[in-house]
């Protein structure tokens, strides 16, 4: 899938998730994902739980089938 496209994915699930290159054109020109759309990141911090990084492990594994 395009990172968008599970950006989106994620987001209908209330799942906030970020997709692109995040001003770092370089790298994911030097990875070559730069032209499908960059890359996929989720930001956890200390405040997240374990049930939502769990929500969000449940999450990729339906939208990758």
């Amino acid at each position: 899938m395009r990172p968008h496209d599970v950006a989106v994915e994620l987001d209908r699930r209330r799942i906030y998730f970020w997709d692109g290159n995040y001003y770092a054109l370089a790298v994911t020109q030097r990875l070559g994902v730069e032209d499908s759309g960059g890359m996929v990141r989720l930001g956890p911090v200390h405040y997240n739980t374990l049930d939502e990084v769990h929500k969000v492990g449940e999450a990729l594994a339906e939208i990758s089938g």
